[in-house]
């Protein structure tokens, strides 16, 4: 009997030793678990949303094997949830990590709404308990309610404040007898595909120190990779109709959308300190329209920056990038198009557009960034002074329009501005050698400020932005 209990003692030990060493549990050492971050954060996630998702990679940096007896949230609430091996499970017991092998957690964050206006915090931490060690990964996020509006009609004069940020889930219409006011630090979310449409008017009152801001209800970054801070097409952008009157747009940013700008009214629109963005049409689309715009920047447009079918156009230190992020998905987009017709070549509407003190430039020094589509039957004025474009027009015949250009010239194109991928159009000084075509070369107008807020001086500069010494 002892000898048959030998036997199988050494058989069981002979077994043992020809496990792999990375299924060999070691309960005798000190093994710690690495994680791919020490702290998970959640951008700032709005109550009542679909869920969140974060993902945590734990390692076992050893080449043994490592028991982990307990991995569990530290606080039980019902706002995070474990998710492990596509199984939601708050608490799990005995899992086993091969030596150098790793194991996938999918973090969930659901809020529910509070009566919080400001944005609110919540922490708790994931528990990772082996033989010798207490191990700990930090989850922190930031909740935000807000006001969410679908299929809304706007009847009677109506507020938008700072408060809680509105979040459009399909559409909001403004009624032609009804006003819009939307004022400085408001931020507006827009789902999948979600639109402003204004019947009636629009008055953006955003200042410097606080943009109206219109964007895509996810900034985060999805289980694939896309960046929905830069993602274009996201939504279809505000739209201001035929009907649509007295609209006043100033200090705002627009970004994600497919178009971020449309107007079909010819009622006299102002659109100044804007910032266009990530748009995967055109920044500004505009047919039949009376529009004035200064100190606007444009940028990450796939179609056009701005597309002008017929209609009356004032541009005054307006910069144009064509420009693509790198994390954006977008094609190379282009500057400006000009036509005396809307849609088909036969329906002619006189065009007319003065472009002042402004840049149109991009990545691709062989595009057309100014398209002229002239036909005969309507007039067609386009006059300019005092603009840069880093391009070659399409038009021959109207290759004289601009003054200032440069053809190819890529060093002269790099110093234009500080970090155009990253959005940053703001004048750069010297670069590559070369001083920045767009210092002191602008006219006097009655622009005397720019995109920021600064100060223009007597010397102004080329574009939507004023260099200021940092």
């Amino acid at each position: 009997m002892k000898q048959t209990f030998f036997l199988f003692l050494l058989y069981a030990l002979i077994g043992f030793s020809c496990r792999p060493k990375e299924e060999q549990v070691r309960t005798d050492l000190p093994l710690r678990l690495r994680f791919s971050a020490d702290t998970i954060r959640f951008d700032t996630v709005l109550t009542a949303r679909a869920t969140v998702s974060k993902r945590l990679t734990v390692y076992n940096p050893e080449s043994y094997g490592v028991l982990i007896h307990q991995i569990r949230l530290q606080n039980e609430d019902r706002q995070f949830q474990l998710i492990v091996d596509g199984k939601p499970q708050n608490v799990l017991s005995n899992v086993r990590l091969l030596g150098k092998d790793s194991m996938l957690i999918v973090v969930q964050l659901h809020l529910n709404p509070t009566d919080e206006k400001k944005p609110f915090l919540i922490e708790n931490r994931i528990e990772f308990l082996t033989e010798l060690h207490s191990q700990f990964v930090l989850i922190r996020a930031y909740g935000q309610n807000a006001i969410y509006l679908s299929g809304s009609k706007i009847d009677t004069n109506t507020v938008w404040t700072h408060h809680l940020p509105y979040v459009v889930l399909d559409s909001v219409v403004v009624e032609p007898q009804a006003m819009l006011l939307i004022q400085q630090g408001a931020r507006v979310f827009f789902d999948k595909n979600a639109y402003l449409s204004v019947k009636g008017s629009l008055q953006i009152q955003g200042s410097k120190d606080s943009l109206v801001r219109f964007l895509f209800s996810r900034q985060d970054i999805s289980a694939t990779g896309t960046n929905f801070k830069v993602a274009a097409g996201q939504w279809r952008g505000i739209r201001l109709e035929n009907q649509s009157h007295h609209n006043r747009l100033q200090f705002f940013q627009i970004t994600g959308a497919t178009d971020g700008l449309t107007i079909f009214t010819s009622d006299s629109t102002l659109v100044s300190h804007g910032q266009i963005y990530h748009c995967f049409g055109r920044g500004i689309y505009a047919q039949k329209a009376h529009l004035n715009a200064f100190n606007l920047a444009i940028g990450n447009c796939s179609d056009f920056a701005i597309a002008c079918q017929g209609g009356n156009y004032y541009f005054n230190h307006v910069t144009l990038g064509a420009y693509i992020a790198r994390e954006s998905q977008n094609n190379q987009g282009l500057g400006l198009l000009l036509a005396n017709f809307v849609e088909k070549p036969t329906d002619v509407f006189p065009l007319r557009c003065l472009l002042e003190n402004s840049v149109i430039a991009g990545a691709n020094r062989n595009a057309e960034y100014i398209q002229i589509q002239q036909q005969s039957g309507a007039d067609f004025v386009f006059k300019q002074s005092h603009c840069v474009l880093i391009s070659r027009i399409a038009s021959t015949e109207n290759s004289n329009l601009l003054i200032h250009s440069s053809n190819r010239n890529t060093r002269l194109a790099d110093s234009l501005f500080v970090s155009p991928w990253e959005m940053n159009f703001r004048v750069d000084t010297a670069r590559n050698g070369l001083l920045s075509p767009l210092k002191n070369k602008a006219k006097l107008t009655f622009v005397h400020d720019d995109l920021d807020g600064t100060l223009r001086d007597s010397l102004p500069d080329i574009g939507a932005y004023e260099w200021k010494k940092i």
